[in-house]
C-alpha cells in the first residue's frame, strides 16, 4: 500500500523512496518544509518538534547542555524584551546586567559601583544611603541628621583641614595626607574616605586642567600610591595633551608639561578604586606602575580593599 507516489525514489521531497508521506520526526529532512529532522519529537534539543533549528527566543528551553556551552539557555520566554525575567541571550535577569528589570530594579548601570547614581543593588543613589556619590555629595553618613558632621543634604559641616602639602585650583583645595598624618591605618580606601570626611572633605576627583595640575603638585616625586576618588570606568588607556580620558569623576587631564597619564592595570569591574603615583624610573610594586612614562603621573585601578604598604596615604579635596 502506498501513501504517495511522486514518480521517483528520492527521499526529502515529501514522498519517501518507500512511497510513504514524510513527516517531521521521521529522521529525513523534508526540503519542502523542514530545516532539520532528528527523528524524534523532543522539543528541547537542537531540532524542535516542528523540525526547525532551536534558537534563543523561540520560547523553547534548550535541555541537556552545560552552562559553558554556546547554545545553553537558562531561560527562554519567546521574546526580545530585556525588562522581564529573561533577557537577551536567554539568561536570567540579575542586578548588574545593564537592563532595568521590571518592578525589581529602579536602575541598572552594569557595574558594582556605589559612588555613582545607581547603587550596586540597583537602587537610585540618594543622600542618606551611606555611599558618597562622586561629584554630588561631600559625605554620606547613612542618615539625614544635621549637626553630626554631615548635613541632611550630604554636605560636610566640618571646615576643611589640609595637611602639610596643599594646593588650590578653581576654589578647590587638594590636600595630601600620609596615614600617619591622618592618624589612621592603611586598610584600603575605606579609611582614606573616612579621614577625608572627618576633615570636611572627600577623596579627590579633579576634573579640569587646573585641578589636575594642583592635584599633581601635592604628590611626592617617586612615590607609588595615594588613594583618590572615583574609578577609571574599567577601561585602560592614556590621557594625552588635548585629549583627556573619561573616568567616573569626569575627565583625567595630563598635567601641564607632561606627555601622558596612563590609567589602568587590570581594568575589570572588581577594580573600584584609583591610586595615583608619580615615579621617576621604571620601578613598581605590583606590576602596574611600569605602564606610566618615566617621571609622569599614573592612575592605577585597584580593588578598594587593597592595602599594599607602598600606598603611602591619600589626597582629599574640598569642597
Amino acid at each position: 500500500m502506498e501513501d504517495c507516489d511522486d514518480g521517483n525514489l528520492d527521499d526529502g521531497d515529501g514522498c519517501s523512496q518507500d512511497c510513504a508521506l514524510e513527516v517531521c520526526g521521521d529522521g529525513v529532512v523534508n526540503l519542502l518544509g523542514e530545516v532539520c529532522d532528528d527523528g524524534n519529537r523532543v522539543d528541547g534539543d537542537a531540532c524542535t518538534n516542528t523540525c526547525v533549528l532551536a534558537r534563543c527566543g523561540d520560547g523553547i528551553l534548550r535541555e541537556g547542555l552545560e552552562p559553558d556551552h554556546e547554545a545553553y539557555e537558562a531561560c527562554d520566554d519567546g521574546n526580545d524584551e530585556d525588562d522581564d525575567d529573561c533577557v537577551s541571550g536567554c539568561v536570567e535577569a540579575v542586578c548588574g546586567d545593564g537592563f532595568v528589570h521590571g518592578e525589581n530594579e529602579v536602575c541598572d548601570d552594569a557595574n558594582g559601583n556605589n559612588d555613582d547614581d545607581c547603587l550596586a543593588d540597583c537602587r537610585d543613589a540618594s543622600c542618606g544611603d551611606g555611599f558618597v556619590q562622586v561629584g554630588v555629595e561631600d559625605c554620606d553618613d547613612n542618615n539625614l541628621d544635621p549637626g553630626d558632621g554631615c548635613d541632611g543634604e550630604c554636605q560636610s559641616e566640618v571646615e576643611f583641614q589640609g595637611a602639610g602639602e596643599e594646593a588650590v585650583a578653581e576654589g578647590i583645595a587638594f590636600a595630601r595626607y600620609t596615614w600617619a598624618q591622618a592618624g589612621t591605618n592603611n586598610n584600603g580606601r575605606a579609611n582614606a574616605e573616612a579621614a577625608c570626611q572627618q576633615r570636611g572633605g572627600r577623596l579627590a576627583v579633579p576634573n579640569s586642567q587646573a585641578q589636575w595640575d594642583a592635584f599633581y603638585s601635592v604628590i611626592t616625586r617617586d612615590s607609588y600610591g595615594w588613594w583618590m576618588g572615583g574609578h577609571n570606568n574599567f577601561s585602560c588607556g592614556n590621557a594625552t595633551p588635548g585629549s583627556p580620558k573619561a573616568y567616573s569623576g569626569g575627565l583625567i587631564y595630563v598635567p601641564t608639561g607632561g606627555s601622558r597619564v596612563y590609567t589602568g592595570c587590570n581594568c575589570t569591574n572588581s577594580e573600584q578604586g584609583l591610586v595615583a603615583y608619580h615615579e621617576g624610573g621604571q620601578g613598581h610594586f605590583d606590576g602596574c606602575q611600569r605602564n606610566a612614562a618615566n617621571g609622569e603621573l599614573g592612575i592605577m585601578d585597584e580593588q578598594v580593599t587593597y592595602n599594599h604598604n607602598a600606598i603611602y596615604g591619600f589626597i582629599c579635596q574640598a569642597p
